[in-house]
């Protein structure tokens, strides 16, 4: 049997759960049955990232018991919230302390740079004794968990399209009739809604941008980045500064902040969203409601600004 300790890592989300745990034994034929009752019982833990969800403690208890009678495996939840996972993920990686599942991503917790540094296991090899794993993601998706030709993670296989909107809270957006709008085919046509918000709450921020998060509106490079620009057929590297739309976008801000759209202390605040009315999501996907609800305490209402595309 095979113990992993510094092993698997899960890119974008959690997911695959009894898939990834089997990678914690010795891998069977592929035609061959396992009574894994008869291995030698074994703890797994899992760090992951997330705020404190209800009853989470009968959902581990419950999964316990899957993976107890599946696999003979028990496992045990380590969730960090959202704010300090990413120094505490890489401070457990470079403390030499024992785990075997950690979330990891290329905006958090780096995937390339924890890589690079020898953090995780070579799992190239004992995948493919796993078929059911392979057919259940495909090879492109597969390829996202590798480093230098060598499979280091599972990868999610969930959204795998962006679609960047603009969310407010759905009591406000009826009031404005924003609730009736499907799309937006720019951000010049938010404007006279920001208008209309910054009239009727003067002491609210009418929109989102601070130190520590400013919105990415549209499929553009922030001004000294770098980005693929995905609406070419063939995707080219995009320097912020050298996109006139990026210099267009800049100008906008400008514009909207001197309107008094943006927080004036947008250069030193980190309270991102608590008293803004219209936010900026990367990623509008399925059950986006209830993450949305979960974020905001109150119901909101998305209007996205871009066409979906795969990333």
């Amino acid at each position: 049997m095979l113990k992993l300790k510094k092993s698997v890592t899960l890119l974008i989300a959690l997911s695959l759960v009894l898939s990834v745990l089997l990678t914690g034994f010795s891998a069977p034929s592929a035609t061959a049955k396992v009574d894994y009752q008869k291995l030698k019982p074994v703890n797994l833990t899992w760090y992951f990232v997330g705020e404190k969800q209800p009853d989470e403690a009968l959902v581990y208890a419950a999964m316990n018991k899957i993976t107890k009678t599946k696999i003979n495996a028990t496992v045990d939840f380590k969730r960090i919230d959202w704010a300090a996972y990413d120094e505490k993920a890489k401070l457990l990686m470079a403390s030499g302390q024992e785990w075997d599942i950690i979330f990891t991503a290329s905006w958090i917790n780096n995937f390339y740079t924890a890589a690079a540094k020898g953090a995780f296991l070579d799992i190239t090899t004992l995948i493919k004794k796993y078929p059911v794993l392979l057919k259940s993601v495909p090879d492109f998706c597969l390829a996202s968990g590798t480093y230098n030709g060598k499979q280091y993670a599972i990868p999610n296989y969930q959204a795998l399209y962006a679609q960047k909107a603009i969310v407010v809270p759905t009591s406000i957006a009826k009031a404005v009739g924003l609730d009736k709008i499907k799309k937006f085919n720019s951000i010049n046509e938010w404007e006279p809604y920001l208008a209309k918000f910054k009239a009727s709450y003067p002491d609210r921020v009418t929109l989102e941008y601070n130190a520590t998060w400013g919105p990415d509106y549209g499929d553009l490079p922030a001004l000294g980045s770098i980005k693929y620009n995905y609406h070419d057929k063939v995707p080219k590297l995009v320097l912020g500064f050298e996109s006139p739309e990026v210099l267009a976008l800049a100008r906008k801000n400008r514009e909207w902040f001197l309107k008094g759209y943006l927080r004036p202390d947008l250069l030193t605040s980190e309270n991102k969203d608590k008293d803004t009315i219209v936010n900026v999501t990367p990623v509008l996907k399925p059950g986006m409601d209830g993450e949305l609800l979960a974020q905001f305490k109150v119901p909101m209402t998305a209007i996205p600004f871009m066409d979906p595309m795969i990333v």
